[in-house]
């Protein structure tokens, strides 16, 4: 349910979807701290399409209008690569969708995807700059684990 009680509808995200994508694209970027780095709509456009040929790429959609999204890549494990893996490269629901359980669905989403393509791993990242603490919490409470943590600098 969105903010006033209307069933959010969740589903596989249409090459027509992408420019209802675009401004949370953008607003996660924004987010970010890469938001040095300028924003580039054909980069984005391209890994939509990228995120969609793997079959990962779903959106929540209020009435038309695209609120919440998440996609991602597969990959084979480096060290064996007949054993696929996936990764989220992006994930974000309109702020004020959210604590509605939207996030839960989109990642609920991927996650039965990732399991459809027989992927091994589902791996979510959170940025530190867009309420930690509840991302943290909410991949706990879906059976997440944290294995890693990256650092970045840039060169």
């Amino acid at each position: 349910m969105d903010p006033n009680g209307t069933p959010i509808c969740v589903r596989d995200a249409e090459p027509a979807d992408f420019e209802g994508i675009l401004p949370l694209a953008r607003a996660l970027h924004d987010a970010s701290h890469y938001r040095a780095i300028p924003f580039d709509r054909e980069s984005v456009m391209q890994t939509l399409h990228a995120c969609r040929s793997y079959g990962l790429l779903v959106i929540a959609e209020d009435e038309g209008t695209v609120v919440g999204v998440v996609g991602g890549v597969e990959y084979g494990f480096p060290s064996n690569h007949n054993v696929r893996l996936g990764t989220e490269v992006l994930w974000w629901v309109d702020p004020g969708y959210r604590s509605h359980g939207i996030g839960r669905r989109l990642l609920k989403g991927i996650e039965r995807r990732a399991h459809d393509l027989g992927l091994h791993t589902w791996t979510m990242t959170r940025l530190e700059s867009v309420e930690p603490h509840m991302t943290d919490a909410l991949y706990r409470s879906a059976g997440y684990t944290p294995r890693e943590c990256l650092f970045s600098k840039e060169v």
